[in-house]
């Protein structure tokens, strides 16, 4: 089993230079791309070429927004960094027989990387019978991180009244615990990537992704049992 390696387009591709780039080797690269693009050299051709070409313009110009300015260079480079640890674990595996083993999505938000778990609860009942209620799922990094806490919350409240709820509440903490660390040991999917959502980046449909699975984990409705 091996991880699928990234082919993610970046600002560099998009200009045709390393990320070792010196700031005069972006200039020229920019200014070389952008003169291949100008809509001048398109005035005569099809609509599908100058279609074309303002697509590859737009692109062009989001690279030197983000390359052009040292800061943002800085800050693009840290996202990137981000983007392609993420990418390189949530893509998915190639078995032994060179079959793509596409990723699970989370079950609660769509992202990527998952794994599965489960989370327990107990409720002590009129303080004699221990009351266990459990939640197996496949979540991310996010939402499997604050089920298990709100499994453990719910049970640090409601499991330690009678001798037998107890018992059963120190071991429900510590296998809680475990299912914990296996979703916070995945790379979470990353969030506040501005910079790789101006019009015309190649990575406006991941951004947009990532934005739409984190609008939908902010929204996840949760009640234990």
């Amino acid at each position: 089993m091996q991880k699928v390696g990234s082919t993610t387009t970046t600002y560099y591709d998009v200009l045709g230079v390393g990320r070792e780039a010196t700031p005069e080797e972006v200039r020229n690269a920019y200014r070389r791309q952008a003169s291949q693009l100008h809509p001048d050299r398109y005035a005569e051709a099809s609509h599908a070429q100058r279609l074309e070409a303002a697509n590859g313009m737009a692109r062009v110009n989001a690279a030197w927004d983000v390359l052009g300015d040292l800061q943002r260079r800085r800050r693009y480079d840290g996202q990137l960094t981000t983007l392609l640890e993420w990418e390189t674990a949530a893509l998915g595996n190639v078995d032994g027989e060179g079959v793509y083993l596409p990723p699970v999505a989370c079950e609660e938000c769509d992202a990527v990387p998952t794994r599965e778990a489960t989370v327990w609860s107990v409720t002590s009942k009129w303080g004699i019978v221990p009351r266990i209620s459990k939640q197996t799922g496949i979540y991310c990094h996010y939402c499997g991180t604050e089920i298990a806490d709100e499994y453990q919350s719910h049970t640090l409240k409601k499991g330690w009244w009678g001798p037998l709820p107890m018992v059963a509440t120190v071991i429900i903490l510590i296998m809680n615990r475990v299912s914990r660390q296996k979703w916070d040991s995945l790379i979470p999917a990353p969030r506040g990537l501005d910079l790789l959502a101006l019009p015309g980046s190649p990575h406006a449909d991941t951004a947009e992704m990532l934005r739409r699975t984190e609008q939908k984990a902010e929204t996840r409705q949760y009640v234990t049992g």
